[in-house]
């Protein structure tokens, strides 16, 4: 069973090309979006919203016994605060020779379904299992804006 040692979410990252020495800028606590939509339209009648946002998400995931290989997919998913999944990211984790491994997922653009606090929930699968085993959890306040126009 992996283990999570680290799951965040920050606004970039830098790899040191000698040390491999991984420095995280901005971490994302609460993010402001302002979305345009008509007048006659709703924010919760849209589902998600993707609203562009530069962002990283890196996750220092590592064996929970050093003595036991491992090999798994990692996957992160974001949740709205209605716990409803607004989408998801896929890693395969292969830890026979290592005893960990970071993964580096830079996006563009993050799907928002309202205001509120927004998941990004960690969890693994091994192969020939159906179900996903949460590992971590990052929390992140959303506040969405709508500018209403008039046709």
């Amino acid at each position: 069973m992996p283990r999570s040692h680290a799951a965040l979410v920050c606004r970039g990252v830098s790899v040191d090309a000698e040390t491999n020495v991984l420095s995280l800028f901005d971490l994302l606590e609460e993010v402001q979006a302002t979305i345009n939509l008509p007048a006659d339209e709703a924010l919760s009648s849209q589902g998600a919203v993707v609203v562009p946002l530069q962002y990283v998400v890196v996750a220092l995931i590592g064996r929970s016994d050093p003595d036991v290989a491992e090999n798994f997919v990692l996957r992160y998913q974001i949740q709205g605060p209605s716990t409803k999944a607004l989408g998801e990211v896929h890693f395969n984790v292969d830890l026979t020779s290592h005893q960990r491994v970071r993964t580096i997922h830079r996006a563009a653009a993050i799907p928002i379904e309202k205001s509120g606090i927004h998941q990004f929930v960690f969890a693994y699968q091994t192969a020939g299992e159906d179900t996903w085993n949460e590992i971590a959890r990052y929390p992140m306040q959303i506040e969405v804006k709508v500018n209403t126009s008039t046709p």
